[in-house]
């Protein structure tokens, strides 16, 4: 009967091994500046902490193929925060990394992150910068009231 600890073992070696070849695979792809998506970020964790699927979902209570499709990008990250909380301390995020994570979990819900949401003045300013997004830019004195306005915003007050 094969040690089933060692297969375990050998098992997060391959996937761990084989995660990293496929990253930098698309890293050498013309999509090497695609950002990260929450997905992504959960794999990435899940990977890097030598973990199965199976393994992260049974010490987290989570259904495995929820978290799969999580994973996948079929569904967004849940919206309560505290869960969101619990997960990256389960994953070994770093204070470093939280707020990508919160943030990436926001956008997969469509969503802009809360602590953005909450400032009055950039929400304010956001139909501007959708139009220059979106490629109606803005000239003559709007822009430069724009530019004044974002400045503004983001100078130490």
């Amino acid at each position: 009967m094969p040690n089933r600890s060692l297969d375990t073992l050998l098992l997060y070696g391959i996937n761990f091994t084989n995660h990293q070849r496929n990253r930098q695979k698309r890293g050498k792809t013309k999509n090497q500046n695609k950002p990260m998506t929450f997905g992504e970020k959960l794999k990435d964790c899940r990977i890097r902490n030598r973990m199965t699927l199976r393994d992260c979902c049974n010490e987290l209570g989570v259904d495995v193929s929820n978290w799969s499709k999580l994973e996948r990008g079929v569904l967004p990250a849940p919206k309560d925060i505290e869960i969101l909380e619990a997960w990256a301390e389960f994953l070994g995020v770093s204070a470093r990394e939280k707020q990508e994570f919160f943030d990436l979990a926001a956008l997969s819900r469509n969503q802009i992150p809360a602590d953005i949401a909450s400032d009055e003045k950039l929400m304010a300013k956001l139909p501007a910068f959708f139009r220059v997004v979106r490629g109606k830019e803005l000239e003559g004195d709007k822009l430069k009231q724009f530019i004044h306005d974002l400045r503004k915003i983001h100078s130490p007050r």
